[in-house]
């Protein structure tokens, strides 16, 4: 897709949310992970919020390209 797990991290951080991305040890430094701890009484619109906002930062990266660049429309006059 053309981003990693540390700029859906950065994108979800304009949300309002710290999801931190992480390599692992050496044995395995290729893979990559994002860490979210649940504490015990999350309500479901608090999980619904954290669902919706990742579905949006996602949708963003999407329209990403490669290069880092957005893939934007011009405005028309």
């Amino acid at each position: 897709r053309g981003y990693t797990e540390f700029d859906l991290s950065h994108e979800l951080r304009s949300y309002g949310w710290q999801v931190p991305a992480y390599t692992m040890p050496d044995n395995a430094a290729d893979v990559a992970v994002l860490r979210i701890v649940v504490r015990e009484g999350l309500s479901t619109d608090l999980a619904r919020a954290l669902h919706d906002d990742a579905v949006s930062a996602l949708t963003s990266l999407d329209k990403v390209r490669p290069g880092g660049h957005y893939d934007c429309q011009h405005f028309a006059h």
